[in-house]
């Protein structure tokens, strides 16, 4: 609309080769006349106007015939939610929140192109639909009066988010220890995982250098929401209760993770049981056999039947060849594919 105004006042015709030369902006001739203008209206911020006209005639009139016969029949303004098909209002309502952010997310996309001939992509478009929903979607939050859901397997964490699974261990007899953690995405897609060596003295300290690790990487990559994951039960009640106070080892190191935490949008501190945990508790042996630390961008090949969750077949192939868990996971290590670095961790 806006480019048929300008072409008209210009003296150009819908031709596209017929270009004339605009002396004023349009943002100039659409300003008052008080301020140097025309007062032509653009035609995005008219039709903004008139809806805000409608909306705040309902909101002062709640039993007009535009509200009660046109729009709102069965509810009012307020209480309205938006109107599906019968495919989509089958869906879940998060998957419902989805499909509405896109949605919303492609119709902006639309205008841009149309009133500020802005091209976007694919990627800018579902960028702004996450964006848009980590906004509206309250955050979740555990306290160790909010009962927690324990789950029998892993489970992907919302749309928006990333679940970070964590463990650590050491062993009092030989001092062996070892720390792990993955980050998946609502698609349960593994964005980067770590084996990681320490130098502590407990497994308390081991399970809060995972966690403190993940954490600094959540930073180094600038993610804004994210859930840990770990079997210290502990430990996760602390941080859901927000304290973070620990002895002469481990202060530093809650007092960091408190920091790390507080510069995201939004992290949550949850416990799950073992078998929810497998993938981390297999980095950590990993590291435990091996005594030293490695990242990767990909799983290694050993540790893709856990994330895959074939867990009692990577079982039976370790009982067919009636080799140990370490020795098994050792005996592929040349096959891990993926790798960024390996270095001892200070």
């Amino acid at each position: 609309m806006d480019s048929h105004l300008f072409k008209f006042w210009w003296g150009e015709t819908l031709d596209t080769k017929d270009r004339k030369l605009h002396l004023l902006g349009w943002d100039i001739l659409c300003s008052p006349k008080a301020e140097g203008g025309l007062g032509f209206r653009k035609a995005e911020l008219n039709n903004l106007a008139m809806l805000a006209r409608n909306a705040w005639r309902i909101l002062e009139n709640p039993n007009c015939m535009l509200a009660t016969a046109k729009y709102f029949p069965r509810t009012d303004f307020l209480n309205a939610s938006v109107l599906l098909n019968d495919s989509v209002s089958r869906l879940p309502d998060e998957a419902q929140c989805l499909f509405v952010t896109i949605m919303w997310s492609l119709w902006t996309s639309r205008n841009n192109l149309i009133f500020q001939n802005l091209k976007e992509n694919h990627v800018a478009v579902l960028a702004r639909a996450r964006d848009m929903l980590l906004t509206r979607k309250p955050c979740l939050i555990v306290s160790p009066n909010t009962s927690v859901s324990l789950c029998d397997k892993w489970m992907p964490p919302s749309f928006g988010w990333i679940k970070c699974n964590t463990d650590g261990a050491y062993d009092d007899i030989t001092g062996a220890n070892g720390a792990g953690y993955m980050m998946r995405d609502f698609s349960s897609k593994a964005s980067f995982c770590a084996s990681l060596v320490f130098e502590v003295k407990s497994s308390e300290e081991a399970e809060a250098r995972a966690i403190w690790a993940v954490l600094k990487k959540t930073l180094e990559q600038m993610l804004t929401h994210i859930i840990v994951e770990s079997d210290a039960k502990s430990l996760i009640d602390h941080f859901s209760a927000s304290l973070f106070d620990g002895d002469s080892r481990t202060g530093a190191i809650l007092k960091d993770i408190q920091f790390f935490s507080s510069k995201l949008v939004a992290c949550v501190f949850n416990f799950q049981p073992r078998v929810c945990n497998y993938v981390a508790h297999e980095l950590v042996q990993w590291t435990k056999t091996n005594n030293t630390s490695m990242y990767w961008f990909v799983p290694p090949v050993w540790l893709l039947p856990t994330v895959e969750g074939i867990i009692s077949l990577f079982d039976d192939l370790k009982k067919k060849k009636k080799v140990s868990a370490s020795r098994w996971s050792g005996a592929l290590t040349s096959t891990t594919g993926g790798f960024l670095n390996y270095s001892s961790v200070p």
